[in-house]
């Protein structure tokens, strides 16, 4: 017995990624997608086409069909009912695509995007979705010191070495910072750096003030280990609360599965945080 079914997409000129979906979800989905279609008037691609500033044919080369739906439902769920959306498809359907438009979204309507992920290495997958989505020149405070995106288009030294996913997967904390710090020092000599953190020292002067340089930085990229300690050092949980009070910030958080956790029936210190700048926050 077939456990999926084929996922019909409310936008039917666009390519499609021949996606599948279980069929114990398909019939929620397709009524949910239904409301979405008829609320928009029949023109789910126009609307996301409309609110991300691109002609169809530019949207259509950016996201695929399926992509389309998603960033459709965020954006629907921010401006009409003042909600998020959660994203759950599997490897391979472009979740960071999405997100990348959700980026364009917010710098074109008036948020601070603030863009949350596991690893800081990851940045630069962000920026190669970012260049799809056409704002490859909107400009990251990358949050952690001594990071930098790369641009995995502009090869400056060959690979020597495997870099598979299977090397950066190492079972606990401590090897997965040092793997993760050999990665990004990898990407710094193989590819062209495009945009760096600031000095350690620069980095604390924005926390201190609790605001961006003025016209120097487009959106945010920030790992949520940069919360982990913020029972000890409330720095950087009080730069994103100054963030939050003085600008319409839209957070998106890729691996959101790796921000939570419960130990001994409390939330993470990282969920505790991101809660609590939700709820004083109403604008976020």
């Amino acid at each position: 017995m077939k456990k999926s079914t084929k996922y019909e997409s409310t936008v039917k000129d666009a390519k499609t990624l021949e996606s599948v979906i279980p069929k114990q979800l398909a019939e929620y989905t397709t009524r949910a997608l239904s409301k979405l279609n008829e609320a928009l008037g029949g023109d789910v691609g126009g609307y996301v086409a409309n609110r991300l500033h691109m002609s169809h044919e530019k949207l259509r080369e950016a996201l695929a069909a399926e992509q389309i739906d998603g960033v459709a439902l965020a954006v629907y769920n921010i401006e009409k009912r003042g909600q998020s959306v959660v994203i759950g498809d599997q490897t391979g359907i472009g979740k960071g695509r999405q997100a990348a438009a959700m980026i364009r979204y917010g710098l074109l309507s008036g948020y601070l995007p603030i863009f949350f992920t596991d690893r800081y290495t990851l940045f630069s997958d962000m920026y190669r979705d970012c260049k799809a989505l056409g704002i490859k020149e909107a400009r990251p405070l990358v949050v952690n010191a001594g990071v930098s995106v790369v641009d995995f288009d502009h090869v400056v030294e060959q690979k020597a070495t495997c870099t598979s996913d299977e090397i950066w997967s190492p079972a606990d904390e401590e090897d997965n910072e040092k793997y993760e710090a050999e990665r990004m020092a990898l990407y710094q000599k193989q590819y062209e750096v495009v945009y760096k953190a600031p000095k350690k020292s620069v980095l604390q002067e924005i926390f201190i003030k609790g605001e961006l340089p003025q016209d120097a930085f487009d959106y945010l990229m920030i790992t949520y280990s940069q919360l982990k300690d913020a029972k000890r050092d409330m720095t950087r949980l009080n730069f994103l609360m100054a963030l939050c009070e003085q600008h319409r910030v839209l957070f998106i958080f890729d691996e959101a599965h790796k921000s939570s956790g419960v130990n001994a029936g409390k939330a993470s210190v990282i969920t505790q945080g991101i809660n609590m700048i939700l709820e004083e926050t109403p604008q976020t």
